[in-house]
């Protein structure tokens, strides 16, 4: 069992917040705006300004205190921790940004949320980003201390970084350390984190707001070694598209401080927007002796846990013991997109993470169709994290945004059903997957640069991610290494053209094709039934890989299953016309290996492909069928239950096949297969 109990606060506005523990959602008004002046008031009193705040986001007697009171009354019967995320949305008021969160008191337990052993707290953002794999073996971490040689000039003390190398000599057994050398610039820094692989950077420097400047500024070098103030926008470059990086520390003064005109333009809270996982940066001034104090517990706590949010309570904790009329305590705040806070698996568990059901899997099947080319990878939405929203964020978005009245708001099938319902007209029947397209591609845009998000703007979502793609492909992205296997056919139940663009990008000599099921009833479309029509005879080859759309693509709307009735209809008509699955293509999955990559088996879009596409194959095929399990932080009992429960649902229609459970993520197993392949 997992040892937190979840409970996510989203802060829309001054006076509307949604509370979710579990299956539960608890919708509320926070008195926020009431409490502004005494809020002001209270500035110097910790505990009564925490207390005030706490009192005016979650107020006595709300839904927003019930749904709180018993996701922690829960963690205790289980003897567990609650980790609280609190989550101000990017639209909400730019003061609501702005409060010292951090200081949250619970006057009921006695307690500081940030601080506290019971809690692990953050502010959770939930932009999308490449999603952060589990750090594996040794992390590695960059140490950038920067001492401008003009320090004096800006009224500014040299940042020491003895008592830092102290705090971290008796961390190297489990924590690979290194300092930079030379002068601390932006592109040294950008070089240096990229060629050398690391997983953390800690950057100790001065921040400072510049003459004219609106927003705090980094104190970097210049070449010459004097002071370069680093804003936002340039920082963000040297940090961006670093792909193993997953925790920045900025003992920086005001990095962790909203800006005016945009509550996520200051450093902190930018980063983790635009998709690193994790960021600890100060919300204010932070004394030399109040940040060797954090350092000294964060990294301690961090290696023995592997949890940012957890890490940062600890060091909250410490540095209040030994300062309790100190502010320093309340100065660091964390900044993360992670849902657990999970950077690596504890110290104590490491034995026991690496001695998986992953040692006894059989590799040498799939290594032998593979190189056969008898291997056709089934791809699920998982492949898509971190690039693309998902079915349940887009799901509660449109609940939101169409005022959707029931219950289950992360389920879009039953979402997109209401929004064609209400929104389809004759003019336009397929408003609500047309909608979805959009959906994902101005998300998609938002983590574009602003200039070039403008020129894409117009583009379709298959324009756009060609146009972006190549930038996302990096050494272990599964995208990337789905393309560089020697495999013809690939199916998927995703409507994006990600697999194309890639086998685009690195095979330059291949032409891959692209095509969608038919599998909607329409006038006219008896041609695709004839056994001679082009249709019937796709194929994919070495030279020309077939990408085949199971449940439409995106630059055809109406071909999207989506709503509850069409994955219904899908069912239906591709049971009753075997012919809308290309035979040609029934003969290649044969003969094949099945690969499922990135499906969760309970959902819905799992089990109508199984029932509709695997199924009817019972009767011919010989070959095994690996089903890989996504979910790598459950326990042991949780991945056996989940192996049963697949086992049961297979044998039902498909007695002849067999499974081989991997225990990870899509990205680890194809790292791994592609290194058994090399033969590493």
């Amino acid at each position: 069992m997992a040892d937190y109990i979840e409970c996510e606060l989203t802060l829309s506005d001054y006076n509307q917040a949604v509370l979710k523990y579990g299956d539960d959602r608890y919708d509320g008004r926070p008195a926020l705006n009431e409490a502004q002046e005494k809020l002001l008031e209270a500035a110097l009193d910790s505990v009564r300004y925490g207390t005030l705040l706490f009192e005016a986001l979650m107020p006595p007697q709300t839904d927003l205190a019930t749904g709180y009171r018993i996701a922690l009354a829960q963690a205790i019967r289980e003897s567990k921790s609650l980790r609280f995320r609190l989550c101000v949305d990017a639209n909400a008021p730019e003061k609501l940004h702005d409060l010292d969160w951090e200081l949250l008191y619970d006057p009921q337990k006695k307690i500081t949320l940030s601080r506290s052993g019971e809690i692990a707290f953050s502010r959770y953002t939930v932009a999308r980003g490449k999603a952060a794999e589990l750090i594996v073996g040794k992390p590695k971490l960059l140490v950038v201390v920067s001492n401008p040689v003009d320090l004096i000039e800006q009224g500014l003390e040299e940042v020491s970084a003895q008592a830092l190398k102290n705090i971290l000599a008796s961390l190297t057994e489990w924590l690979e350390v290194e300092y930079l050398e030379g002068r601390a610039t932006p592109g040294r820094i950008n070089q240096r984190v990229r060629e050398g692989g690391f997983h953390l950077l800690h950057i100790q420097a001065h921040g400072k707001k510049a003459r004219g400047q609106g927003r705090a500024s980094i104190l970097l070098e210049t070449d010459e070694g004097k002071a370069n103030f680093v804003d936002p926008d340039l920082f963000w470059e040297t940090v961006e598209g670093i792909p193993r990086l997953s925790l920045l520390t900025l003992i920086t003064c005001y990095s962790g401080t909203a800006a005016q005109e945009d509550p996520f333009a200051g450093i902190g809270p930018r980063l983790a927007r635009q998709g690193l996982p994790a960021v600890v940066a100060m919300r204010n001034t932070i004394s030399f002796t109040g940040a060797e104090r954090f350092c000294r517990s964060f990294y301690r706590e961090l290696v023995n846990s592997g949890l940012v949010d957890v890490a940062a309570n600890e060091a909250r904790k410490q540095m209040y013991l030994a300062s309790t009329q100190g502010r320093d305590w309340g100065r660091p705040a964390v900044f993360m997109r992670l849902k657990d806070g999970k950077l690596w698996e504890p110290r104590q568990n490491t034995i026991a993470v690496t001695s998986t059901p992953n040692d006894e899997f059989d590799w040498s099947m799939i290594l032998q169709r593979l190189r056969k080319n008898q291997l056709v990878p089934i791809l699920g939405p998982e492949i898509n994290r971190g690039l693309l929203l998902a079915a349940d964020e887009i799901s509660e978005r449109w609940a939101k945004q169409f005022k959707y009245p029931g219950d289950d708001i992360n389920d879009l099938p039953r979402v997109a059903k209401f929004v064609e319902t209400t929104k389809a007209t004759k003019a336009s029947p397929n408003y609500h997957k047309e909608l979805l397209i959009d959906t994902l591609k101005n998300d998609l845009l938002e983590r574009q640069k602003a200039q070039h998000r403008e020129l894409l703007k117009d583009l379709s979502l298959t324009e756009v991610i060609e146009d972006v793609s190549q930038s996302l492909f990096g050494d272990n992205d599964p995208h990337r290494i789905l393309a560089e296997l020697p495999i013809s056919t690939y199916i998927t139940a995703n409507y994006d053209s990600f697999t194309y663009q890639a086998i685009k990008y690195l095979k330059r000599d291949k032409n891959p094709q692209r095509e969608h099921c038919q599998w909607r009833q329409l006038s006219g479309d008896t041609d695709y039934f004839r056994l001679d029509s082009p249709y019937q005879k796709l194929k994919g080859s070495k030279d020309a890989p077939l990408i085949f759309h199971l449940y439409g693509r995106d630059d055809n709307p109406r071909t999207l299953v989506l709503t509850e009735d069409d994955y219904l209809d899908f069912l239906r008509l591709v049971s009753k016309d075997s012919e809308r699955i290309p035979q040609f293509l029934k003969s290649t999955m044969t003969e094949a290996m099945l690969l499922f990559l990135g499906f969760n088996i309970r959902d819905l879009n799992f089990r109508v492909l199984f029932k509709g596409l695997i199924a009817p194959l019972r009767d011919d095929t010989l070959g095994r069928v690996a089903v890989l399990q996504i979910e790598p932080d459950e326990n042991y009992s949780e991945h056996v239950e989940k192996v049963k429960e697949l086992r049961s649902f297979m044998a039902k229609d498909c007695s002849n096949l067999d499974i081989a459970p991997y225990w990870g993520t899509v990205g680890e197993f194809l790292a791994e297969l592609r290194k058994k392949k090399d033969g590493n």
